[in-house]
């Protein structure tokens, strides 16, 4: 009897003492648990999120860095770091400043985000660096991470940001030769095209204006593929366009046709002609994407456009050439000003190379719209010339009544020509208001009156091509003096 009473005593304990042990156990697995989690700390011993992270490869890291080819891709070894630039996480709004150095936390110029949720979408934005311009983007959207880490097709979430020193930057300025357009310059030349230069650009967005021309800055020097495209045109693409600062100009065609921008010419566009033919802008059933000539109507023009690229497909290649030069070109201070403004027009030579020796110059304006002025704002009948190449000055006149100055200069000695040479500076105060167009400067070339402009090399015209250049004006007429013009 008294032996069954200690063995019930002694279950009794057991089972008191059991809930105690199971507890103590659970503490001490709960405690290397802790102890085995892996932990990132930043620099300072600061940790991104003030707390333990998720695991490692749950992570969005990269590198800002010196592109020093300009080409937007990371050469990895040969393409230094940039440290001290601010990179955002958004959500969250979490900061890293790129690595200074190498060490522990990572590569000079690196940045790393941990804790990464799986499936958020993130943003990541890589701030200015002064004297830089980016050969990447500079914010990358949408990057969704899945369960293990990864982004879906791709791999880890790695992103560089490229950037490129502004002194290795040149102007690209593009002329558009586009099909079935009146003469320029004419608002059907402005269109809206999509354009890719390898290294900077990708998929970016311009407008031309009314002489088909549009500028992209800041492209880095050197051979650069360039991809061309309107929404009803198919794509250009030129490879190995060399850039060279500070103005590069090239010539692009785009050839039309393709109604639905798919980048082919075929039965489906013309489908998409059928349908809004014969309907004019505003009207039900009128299809912009088959408006080929730009003229706000589909007909049979627009229909010869399409019928002469069938069965074409983008991206076409090549394109017009690089424009030609020796060649003439207005550089306006501002091409948007207001009644009583004073604007510096620059009278420029492209050269191509070319020192020419002597230059006549007639510049056609319209005296209703402007009133050539010196640099005290008084009306004059001479322009500002500019000596440093062709530095005597035969001629130099303004003819007030018909609006043409007429300039004339040489070089009597040799000299290495720049990529632009100036010949002479006009002064033009605004006086009324013009329509969206503008009003006109244009070199003149009439045999009728001997007002033929010329570029002269060894007794040969070697001018090539002249850009005119429309000013518009806004504002109310504030002060006119009629000036009869002899058309």
């Amino acid at each position: 009897m008294k032996e069954a009473q200690d063995r019930i005593r002694s279950s009794g304990r057991f089972r008191l003492l059991l809930p105690l042990a199971l507890a103590v156990i659970g503490m001490a697995l709960v405690t290397l648990a802790v102890a085995a989690e892996p932990a990132w700390n930043a620099p300072g011993g600061v940790s991104p999120r003030g707390t333990i992270p998720e695991p490692a490869d749950r992570t969005i890291s990269g590198l800002v860095y010196h592109d020093l080819d300009g080409d937007g891709e990371y050469d990895d070894g040969s393409e230094p770091g940039i440290g001290g630039v601010t990179v955002t996480l958004q959500p969250g709004g979490e900061t890293w400043v790129t690595n200074e150095v190498t060490d522990a936390s990572g590569p000079k110029g690196g940045y790393w985000f941990g804790g990464i949720e799986p499936g958020e979408e993130y943003t990541v934005t890589c701030s200015p660096v002064p004297g830089y311009v980016s050969t990447s983007p500079s914010q990358v959207t949408g990057v969704t991470l899945t369960n293990d880490g990864t982004v879906p097709g791709e791999g880890p979430a790695i992103l560089h940001f490229g950037k490129a020193l502004t002194s290795t930057v040149a102007t690209l300025e593009v002329h558009l030769a586009l099909q079935g357009r009146p003469a320029r310059p004419n608002g059907s030349w402005s269109v809206p095209v999509t354009y890719t230069i390898g290294g900077v650009y990708t998929n970016s967005v311009a407008t031309s204006d009314i002489w088909g021309r549009f500028e992209v800055a800041n492209v880095v020097q050197g051979l650069r593929d360039v991809a061309i495209k309107n929404p009803h045109t198919l794509s250009t693409l030129i490879t190995d366009v060399q850039i060279v600062a500070p103005t590069t100009v090239l010539t692009v065609t785009l050839y039309e046709g393709d109604a639905n921008n798919d980048d082919m010419v075929g039965s489906a566009d013309v489908a998409v002609l059928k349908d809004g033919y014969w309907q004019a802008s505003g009207e039900t059933f009128f299809e912009p994407g088959a408006d080929f000539n730009e003229d706000d109507y589909a007909d049979a023009k627009d229909a010869s456009l399409l019928g002469a690229n069938f069965f074409s497909s983008g991206p076409m290649p090549g394109a017009g050439p690089l424009a030609q030069t020796p060649a003439l070109r207005f550089s306006a201070s501002s091409t948007a000003i207001d009644v009583g403004d004073i604007v510096t027009v620059t009278v420029a030579i492209e050269t191509g190379g070319t020192a020419v020796q002597a230059a006549d110059l007639f510049v056609r304006y319209d005296p209703r719209f402007l009133q050539v002025v010196d640099e005290t704002g008084a009306q004059t009948t001479a322009v500002i010339p500019v000596t440093d190449t062709l530095g005597i000055v035969l001629k130099n006149q303004v003819d007030l009544g018909d609006g043409v100055i007429s300039y004339a200069a040489l070089s009597t000695t040799d000299y290495t020509p720049g990529t632009y040479v100036n010949v002479m500076r006009i002064r033009f105060r605004a006086m009324r208001p013009t329509t969206a167009q503008g009003t006109l400067l244009e070199f003149l070339d009439n045999p009728g009156t001997r007002r033929i402009t010329l570029l002269c090399v060894d007794g040969y015209d070697v001018l090539q091509n002249r850009y005119d250049e429309a000013i518009t004006i806004d504002g109310t007429t504030m002060w006119f003096s009629y000036i009869a013009r002899d058309d």
